[in-house]
């Protein structure tokens, strides 16, 4: 199995690598490449992303803004190994290495961005424009950032957006406007920004509307959305060595479509709400081996109304009619602190996390059968039983992770995590909680990685981990309707455990840089969804004995010329449940991407195109399409005007256009099985700066 893709993986290296001879001398401007990628997600401190020993990537806001991208989310199909399973334009998760749902963590600013986990695929509710960089780590980091790091993790890191030449002085500003065409989409969007000596301040508005998501088939209906959203941020410099930084986010979406259920009518969030508010404290120390230390915490506010109505759905020889109303809220509270040590080219990093929250969920049902004639065959008295009790929560960690430097050719890594988990479910009638239940548990989670460095800028890494993940409420007291059918959790769910291996290779020269990885993740008591009944209408959440996931990606950049860069990306993976032998579900086929990069003068022109290329998935789990392979196209431009007509402000300008061949494609992952995707999107786009 894991030879199949060692093949597949080493042989697009090896092109790529030949794609990279060259003895010219690096062009004038490539030096924009060849500056060190810093990440602070890998190791919890900033780290060359050449001296990690984990498979990393990044997205910077620029390329979020020219592709178009509304969602988080929907950066996942720039990635190798990453996918963006989906239900609507609005909507979705993140899937890493075939795992998705709260096996991702996903973290704003270093911290859980969202901790009604696993509660499928809503709005992120952090906005694209206020988003600086993604950073996504490919493979377990529980050791790290804790349960829920079983397949990665993704950070989204926010704040003002980073100014085009030196850092400004005084006061800044940046305002655009973008329309996408797929569903008529208008995003608005003006930032301001202060920088002082002492102090630097910031505020970004945002502004989208959309209307329902056309395709080959016509339009899926309840797609359509609408919302606002606020970003404030305050960093003070009290001292040379200290910042403290503020950050205020607040969401208001209405009317956000969610394509539930083929035969509703209506499936809408008439309100999706957040308020976040998080505080960081941070004092580095430029002498001594105590390099500093670091304290964050964040507070949030949730609530969502959600309304439906389903008609003239199928039940043997009737037709259902259902209304749905449903309200849920949240209120949570974080903390987490570290201390780094740096001795030579040695670091210890240890620290503590702590995190508690309160769930309440109501809803009201009321269920109608018809005859094929219209007469009225049954109409029981509304239910009114929520899906879940009302829950409370909380956890507290301690960590340590320490790099060794054990010769200038090789570093070794390890690091080890305790958690504990408590949480009290409150007896509500007509739930699977009946009486108060109470659930403790603790589990721990350790790694171990080599980074070596045999020649120039080749980088060789290896990792071994365990991770688990303890169930989320919804696997373990959800009781109603969801997307595929009836739902049924499993209040006696045990905690998953992974052991994962992956190594690698990076490399980085004048012309060529890349990454190649490979993984073997192995989960003991892996949490799936399973059919109940013969119907096919009612599921159940249930562990599996063990589940062997086995892949591979590789992404490359080669500048050819001082105007031309191509790429590459590919991934694999394959899973199955090995105690049945039978395929896991959410499992993505073998998908790539081939890109090209032109640009020049005058106006700073550039111009690319990428094809997104993915096989066919002809070993689906059950309840999941068999679909076929499918190539897209999307084609790229932008330029940069500067004169007197711009008031000697810079208007950039950028026009794509995904899927430019309008095909009609289904995706493996969406759970809109019923339904093609997006056809052709035309995405304009103008911004500019002052």
């Amino acid at each position: 199995m894991l030879n199949r893709h060692c093949s597949l993986i080493l042989l697009l290296s090896a092109a790529a690598s030949l794609f990279g001879q060259s003895d010219r001398p690096a062009p004038v401007d490539s030096v924009r490449y060849q500056m060190p990628e810093v990440f602070v997600t890998a190791n919890r401190r900033e780290t060359d992303a050449m001296e990690t020993n984990r498979p990393l990537s990044a997205i910077p806001a620029d390329r979020l803004w020219s592709a178009g991208v509304a969602t988080a989310s929907e950066a996942a199909a720039i990635l190798p190994g990453a996918a963006s399973p989906s239900v609507g334009p609005w909507t979705g998760r993140w899937s890493i290495r075939g795992l998705s749902g709260s096996r991702v963590l996903l973290l704003v600013d270093g911290l859980r961005l969202d901790i009604l986990r696993g509660y499928g695929e809503h709005p992120f509710l952090v906005d694209a424009d206020q988003i600086v960089r993604i950073e996504v780590i490919r493979g377990p980091a529980s050791v790290l950032y804790g349960s829920d790091a079983v397949a990665g993790v993704v950070n989204l890191i926010t704040g003002p957006a980073p100014a085009h030449g030196p850092r400004p002085s005084g006061l800044s500003g940046r305002t655009g406007v973008q329309y996408l065409s797929a569903n008529n989409q208008w995003n608005g969007t003006a930032s301001v920004r202060a920088d002082g000596r002492k102090a630097s301040f910031s505020v970004n508005a945002v502004r989208r509307t959309a209307g329902d998501l056309r395709t080959p088939m016509g339009r899926l209906a309840n797609t359509a959305f609408r919302g606002n959203a606020f970003q404030a941020e305050a960093v003070l410099r009290p001292g040379r060595n200290a910042r403290l930084t503020f950050r205020g986010h607040t969401d208001r979406m209405d009317r956000v479509g969610v394509p539930a259920d083929r035969y509703a009518e209506k499936a809408r969030f008439n309100a999706y709400d957040r308020d976040r508010i998080t505080a960081e404290f941070d004092v580095r120390r430029p002498k001594g081996a105590w390099k500093g230390v670091r304290v964050q915490a964040y507070g949030q506010k949730e609530y969502r109304s959600f309304e439906a109505w389903i008609s003239g759905k199928p039940k043997g020889a009737a037709f259902v009619e259902q209304a749905q109303n449903a309200d849920r809220s949240l209120r949570a509270a974080g903390f987490s602190g570290q201390s780094d040590w740096v001795l030579g080219p040695h670091v210890l990093i240890a620290g503590g996390e702590a995190f508690k929250h309160r769930v309440v969920s109501e809803r009201i049902a009321d269920l109608l059968l018809r005859s094929a004639s219209g007469v009225v065959l049954k109409d029981p008295p509304p239910d009114r039983t929520p899906p879940l009790p009302r829950l409370t929560q909380s956890g507290a960690a301690a960590f340590v992770n320490a790099e060794f430097a054990a010769s200038r050719l090789l570093s070794v890594q390890a690091g080890s995590r305790v958690e504990l988990f408590q949480s009290r479910a409150e007896g509500t009638a007509g739930t699977l909680v009946e009486s108060d239940r109470w659930e403790s548990e603790s589990n721990w989670s350790g790694n171990a990685g080599v980074l070596c460095r045999p020649a120039g800028p080749l980088r060789l890494f290896a990792n071994i981990g365990r991770a688990f993940r303890s169930p989320d409420p919804q696997e373990r007291y959800f009781r109603g309707p969801g997307q595929a059918g009836f739902v049924i959790g499993d209040p006696e769910l045990r905690s998953e455990t992974s052991l994962n291996l992956d190594a690698g290779l990076k490399w980085k020269s004048d012309v060529v840089e890349g990454e190649l990885a490979l993984f073997r993740n192995r989960i003991d008591r892996l949490i799936v969804l399973r059919t109940l009944t013969a119907a096919r209408d009612t599921f159940a959440y249930a562990n599996v004995g063990r589940g062997l996931l086995t892949g591979g990606e590789i992404s490359v950049s080669w500048t050819a010329s001082d105007h031309v860069r191509l790429g590459l990306t590919a991934s694999s993976v394959e899973g199955r449940d090995e105690t049945e032998d039978r395929p896991l579900p959410g499992i993505p086929p073998l998908r790539g991407t081939l890109s090209g990069r032109l640009n020049g003068e005058p106006f700073g022109w550039t111009a690319g195109a990428d094809l997104r290329l993915s096989a066919d998935r002809k070993d689906a789990a059950e309840n999941e399409l068999k679909t076929g392979g499918a190539g897209l196209l999307d084609l790229h431009f932008g330029c940069v005007f500067r004169g007197g007509f711009t008031a000697g402000m810079p208007l950039r300008v950028s026009l794509s256009a995904r899927n430019v061949l309008d095909r009609s494609v289904r995706d493996p992952l969406s759970g809109v099985t019923w339904w093609d995707g997006p056809g052709r999107d035309v995405v304009v786009g103008m911004r500019t700066e002052w």
